[in-house]
C-alpha cells in the first residue's frame, strides 16, 4: 500500500460521514419528523459512519507500518547474506 491511500481515504472518510449524516436528516425530515430528532438521528450517523471510516483509516495505517518492517527486514536478511562470513560462523 502507499502512503496516497491513507490520504485519500481520510477525504473520503470525512465525505462520507457528512454525506450519509446529511442524508439520514433529510430522510428523517421527509417521514415528518420534529427537526431536533432529524438533526440527531443525522447526528448519529455521521458519528457511526465517522468512526467506521477511522477505524478503516487506523487499519490502512497499520498495514502500511507493517509493510514498512517486511521491507526492513527483507533488506536486513539482504544484507547479511552479502556479509562474508567470519571464522566459526554458519549460516542457515
Amino acid at each position: 500500500m502507499s502512503t496516497g491511500l491513507a490520504i485519500v481515504w481520510s477525504e473520503w472518510e470525512r465525505r462520507l460521514s457528512v454525506a450519509a449524516g446529511a442524508l439520514v436528516a433529510f430522510l428523517s425530515l421527509l417521514q415528518d419528523c420534529p427537526v431536533w430528532v432529524s438533526c440527531a438521528r443525522g447526528l448519529g450517523a455521521l458519528v457511526v459512519v465517522g468512526f467506521v471510516g477511522r477505524s478503516l483509516s487506523r487499519l490502512i495505517a497499520w498495514s502500511q507500518a507493517g509493510d514498512r518492517l517486511e521491507a526492513a527486514a527483507r533488506v536486513k536478511v539482504a544484507a547479511e547474506a552479502e556479509r562474508p562470513l567470519t571464522q566459526g560462523e554458519r549460516r542457515g
